[in-house]
C-alpha cells in the first residue's frame, strides 16, 4: 500500500468491567486551548471504547449551563464566587471554587474509579485531597514546562517583543508582564498560600503524573516527584487519510503557523526570520493563524519590518485541517512548550516541518529526518531552516514522509490509550480489553 492508505480503525473493544473516570479540566469548552482539546480527546475515545466519563470543569460565565453534554462528553461546570456574571478568581476568591470543587467530587465519589486532572494548579490539590480520603488514585497531567534558562524571561518579568531591546517609542512592543503561560509548576507558585498546600498534597503517593513529553519527565523530577510516579505519555492527534498534495516546484510557497499570538508562541521572532525570507523568496507567503493577546503587536510588528502582503493574519481562521492540506510548509517558533498539537497535526499532514528545540517538539522531530529544529529565539537559525527547504524540494518531501510516518507509528488516539488504559490498568486494577491498534501501511 502506499503511504497515504492508512488502514481503517477496527471496531473499538468495549470494556469488561467499564472504568468510571471523571476529568477535573480547569477550562473547558467553548473555552479551548491545547490541553482542552486533549482531554476532550481523551474522553470521547473513553466513551467510544464503553468506559463512563464525566468533565468538571470551572464555570466562568454565568449565562453558561451548569450541566451540558458536548460532543457525547457529560460536563459539570463548577461555580465560585460571581462578579459582572463572571467568575472571579484571586485574592482569596479562589477559596470558594475550591470548596465547591470538592463539593462536586465528592457528591461523585461512588460514580468513578479515577480522577484525571488535565493541568497542574492548585485544583490539583484539591483533586490529590480528595483522592487520600477517598482511596481514588490521581492522575495529574503536566502541560506546560515553561521557560528554560535560555529564554531569558521568567513569569512576572517585563519583556519586548524579539530581540528584547527596549523601545519606550514604540509602546506596542512591550508585552505586558503575567501575560504568558509559564511552566505548570512555576505558575502554580503565584496562587500562593494555596500552593504550598496544593505541593504537599501533590506529593502523596496516590497521585501520578503525566508527563506529555521527556523533558516535562524531568521537569517534574526537578520537583522532587518520584521518578516511579511520572508516566510518559504524548499527546495524540488523527492522521487523515491523505497527506497535503504538494507540487515539486514552488513557486509561491505557502508557510504556515498556526498558533496563538502569545509571547510563548514566538511570532515576533518569526517575523525576523521571514524578512530574510523574503528576500530569497519575494513571492513567499506566510500565513498566520490564530488569536491571543499580542495579535495587534504582531500586526504593527509586520507593518513596521516592512512585510506588506507576503503575511497574512487570519486571526478568525477556525479551518485548520483544511488550512494544512493547502499549505506547503509548517513553522512552529516556540519559545517553550509542553507538547505542541498544532506540530503534531502538521506532521499528520505530511508538512516539511521547522520547529524550536523545545519540550514535546524535540520528542516529535527527528533534526534532519521527519523536519529541522533550530533554537529557540534564534531567528537567523529559523530562516535558514525554512530556506534549506525551500532550496531542496527532495529534503522536505523526505522529512514530510518520516514525519507523517512518525505520527502513524507513535501518536494516534488507539496507540495512545493503549498506554493510557495500561497506566490506569495498573492504578485501579480494573480489568478491560485492550484497544486495537491502527497500523499505518508503508
Amino acid at each position: 500500500m502506499e503511504m497515504d492508505q492508512v488502514a481503517q480503525p477496527a471496531p473499538p473493544a468495549l470494556a469488561e468491567q467499564p472504568l468510571r473516570v471523571a476529568i477535573f479540566a480547569l477550562q473547558f469548552a467553548p473555552l479551548v486551548g491545547g490541553a482542552e482539546t486533549q482531554a476532550l480527546t481523551l474522553a470521547r475515545e473513553l466513551l467510544a471504547r464503553g468506559h463512563q466519563v464525566r468533565v468538571f470543569t470551572l464555570r466562568f460565565q454565568s449565562q453558561w449551563p451548569r450541566r451540558e453534554v458536548i460532543d457525547g462528553v457529560p460536563v459539570t461546570r463548577i461555580g465560585g464566587m460571581q462578579l459582572r456574571c463572571r467568575l472571579k478568581l484571586g485574592f482569596g476568591s479562589d477559596w470558594l471554587s475550591y470548596l465547591n470543587t470538592w463539593r462536586a467530587l465528592w457528591q461523585a465519589r461512588r460514580e468513578l474509579d479515577l480522577l484525571h486532572v488535565t493541568t497542574i494548579t492548585p485544583w490539583a490539590g484539591v483533586a490529590a485531597l480528595f483522592g487520600r480520603l477517598t482511596g481514588k488514585p490521581v492522575l495529574v497531567r503536566c502541560s506546560n514546562v515553561g521557560p528554560d534558562s535560555d529564554s531569558r524571561v521568567q513569569v512576572g518579568d517585563e519583556a519586548w517583543l524579539y530581540p528584547g531591546t527596549p523601545a519606550p517609542d514604540q509602546l506596542w512592543k512591550r508585552v505586558p508582564p503575567r501575560s504568558w503561560v509559564g511552566g505548570d509548576l512555576t505558575t502554580m507558585r503565584s496562587w500562593w498560600p494555596a500552593w504550598l498546600l496544593a505541593q504537599r498534597a501533590l506529593h502523596a503517593r496516590h497521585v501520578h503524573f503525566l508527563a506529555i513529553s521527556s523533558r516535562t519527565a524531568r521537569y517534574l523530577a526537578r520537583y522532587a516527584y518520584a521518578p516511579a510516579r511520572i508516566h510518559v505519555i504524548p499527546n495524540t492527534v488523527h492522521l487523515p487519510l491523505a497527506a497535503a498534495p504538494r507540487a515539486t516546484a514552488l513557486t509561491a510557497p505557502r508557510v504556515v503557523c498556526v498558533a496563538r499570538h502569545n509571547y510563548e508562541k514566538g511570532v515576533d521572532v518569526l517575523l525576523a526570520a521571514w524578512q530574510i525570507v523574503r528576500v530569497r523568496y519575494p513571492a513567499a507567503r506566510l500565513l498566520l493563524a490564530g488569536g491571543g493577546r499580542l495579535l495587534e503587536a504582531h500586526r504593527a510588528l509586520a507593518d513596521a519590518s516592512g512585510l506588506g502582503d507576503s503575511v497574512a493574519f487570519l486571526d478568525n481562521y477556525h479551518m485548520v485541517p483544511e488550512l494544512l492540506h493547502s499549505a506547503d510548509y509548517f513553522v512552529l517558533p516556540s519559545r517553550w512548550e509542553g507538547m505542541p498539537n498544532a506540530l503534531l497535526e502538521a506532521c499528520a499532514h505530511g508538512l516539511p516541518c521547522v520547529a524550536t528545540r523545545v519540550s514535546g517538539s524535540e520528542d516529535i522531530i527527528t533534526d534532519g529526518v521527519s523536519g529541522l529544529l533550530v533554537p529557540p529565539l534564534d531567528h537567523v537559525a529559523l530562516a535558514d531552516a525554512l530556506l534549506r527547504f525551500l532550496d531542496d524540494p527532495a529534503l522536505a518531501e523526505q522529512c514530510a514522509q518520516q514525519a507523517r510516518l512518525t505520527v502513524a507509528a507513535r501518536y494516534q488516539p488507539d496507540m495512545v490509550l493503549a498506554q493510557y488504559l495500561t497506566l490506569v490498568h495498573q492504578l485501579s486494577g480494573s480489568t478491560f480489553h485492550m484497544p486495537a491498534t491502527v497500523e499505518a501501511a508503508v
